[in-house]
């Protein structure tokens, strides 16, 4: 299940370790599963946060990181029903 991708929790980590080149990695890699899968809401997020660690913006990402996972974790719910 794309809920269960372990590029969200890799995603998180890196970048509150400020690894942003990782973080890009897994932000990245989310990005194509995501879009192929249509989900767009969350698709639209990873997509934002993607960009800017393409820019290497040295920014907060923590706000950004609990709308992602915030959606994620309604995935899961949608799922689990």
């Amino acid at each position: 299940m794309a809920a269960d991708e372990k590029s969200f929790d890799k995603l998180t980590r890196a970048a509150n370790e400020k690894n942003y080149k990782e973080a890009f990695e897994a932000a990245h890699s989310l990005k194509g599963v995501l879009g192929n899968l249509s989900l767009t809401p969350l698709y639209d997020k990873v997509c934002e946060i993607t960009e800017l660690l393409r820019a290497e913006e040295k920014t907060d990402y923590a706000p950004l990181l609990v709308e992602i996972n915030g959606l994620r974790e309604e995935l899961r719910a949608l799922c689990a029903d």
